[in-house]
């Protein structure tokens, strides 16, 4: 199966939604997220251009939410856009990191998985940034299926191939690399990019120009990373986190069930829309979860996805860890331990 990502004009892609099971599939951030976690795939090789420790931050947070048992990103380190701080982000999380510098610029932009059974692979025009997952206009192709379909055979052996000559001719990060790449050159802090870009702006005399060949397309906001201040923002509301207008109209009581905490404030739009889901139907899956976990006080995932199907004769969704978000971020009524299926998941709510 195939599908394609355009990033930035729209959010309805259809081709790459309906692969990872999912309906929120607005950027490569999303479909990086939604993959992740995806029990079919245990590991993950990014290789990347260019990085930034928000972009870092990203696929950190993604990979702690999610169910791989290994993450490896191979990075470049050319045209001075790598910053030293998504290095040492990278070496201090539980990435494997690895930096690739060669005789001309190293420009690649894949994220590959493996699972014992299956593949898939997003090749596009996204850096490890945060732009590049989320707000920048960018576009990529997803591919996904069995590693035995014949039609696969010659593409997997040919990512394999390619991941491993950069495995081989790169270098592992480490400390001592990170402070030699800074002596040369090589790398930046993003606070002397930031300096070195408003520098090179000041010596510019010419006036500031808005063409009328500019487009007029909003960027779209990155979901806030665990610890920061949101950037995603509702309308009028710039720079502030995403706001839920009124809960009047909603009904947070439920039967044999402690009142849903009222939240108006989130992280991220994604956050605010699977709240919505909890507080207007009463019987959708984020509502059968919530029961469940209070009934059992305590349950691992694998088991919760098991009772789904039992109770609700249902395929368990893409959306399943995005319901599961909004009782541990959001009501707060749930605590997590572990990882994949045998992360332990606590009733913690009234």
């Amino acid at each position: 199966m195939y599908g394609f990502l355009g990033q930035g004009f729209s959010e309805d892609n259809k081709s790459v939604a309906s692969i990872v099971d999912s309906e929120d599939i607005d950027s490569i951030g999303a479909a990086l997220e939604a993959t992740i976690s995806d029990n079919s795939f245990t590991k993950a090789t990014v290789v990347v251009a260019f990085a930034t420790a928000a972009g870092v931050d990203h696929l950190t947070q993604m990979t702690s939410d999610g169910n791989l048992k290994s993450c490896t990103v191979h990075v470049g380190v050319d045209e001075n856009v790598t910053s030293r701080d998504a290095l040492e982000s990278i070496h201090n999380s539980t990435l494997n990191g690895h930096v690739y510098h060669g005789q001309t610029t190293f420009h690649p932009k894949l994220f590959y998985f493996e699972g014992p059974d299956r593949i898939r692979a997003i090749v596009g025009s996204g850096n490890l940034t945060q732009d590049g997952l989320f707000s920048n206009y960018e576009a990529a192709l997803l591919l996904d299926g069995p590693k035995d379909e014949p039609s696969l055979q010659a593409a997997v052996e040919d990512f394999e191939s390619y991941i491993e000559s950069i495995r081989t001719h790169g270098n592992q990060l480490s400390e001592s690399l990170i402070a030699e790449l800074a002596n040369d050159g090589m790398v930046m802090t993003e606070s002397a990019q930031r300096e070195q870009r408003a520098a090179s702006s000041e010596s510019d005399s010419s006036e500031p120009k808005s063409p009328s060949y500019r487009t007029q397309v909003p960027r779209q906001s990155p979901p806030a990373t665990g610890g920061n201040e949101a950037t995603t923002t509702t309308a009028g509301n710039e720079g502030g986190p995403v706001i839920l207008d009124e809960l009047d109209q909603y009904s947070l009581q439920r039967p044999d069930m402690p009142a849903i905490p009222a939240v108006r404030q989130f992280k991220t739009k994604t956050d605010r829309e699977y709240y919505e889901q909890l507080i207007s139907d009463r019987d959708n899956q984020v509502n059968v979860m919530r029961r469940l976990i209070r009934e059992a006080s305590t349950i691992t995932k694998g088991e919760l996805k098991q009772q789904l199907r039992d109770r609700r004769d249902a395929t368990i969704s893409g959306s399943f860890d995005a319901d599961l978000r909004v009782l541990w971020r959001s009501t707060n009524e749930v605590d997590r331990e572990g990882r994949g299926d045998d992360q332990r998941l606590e009733w913690t709510g009234e």
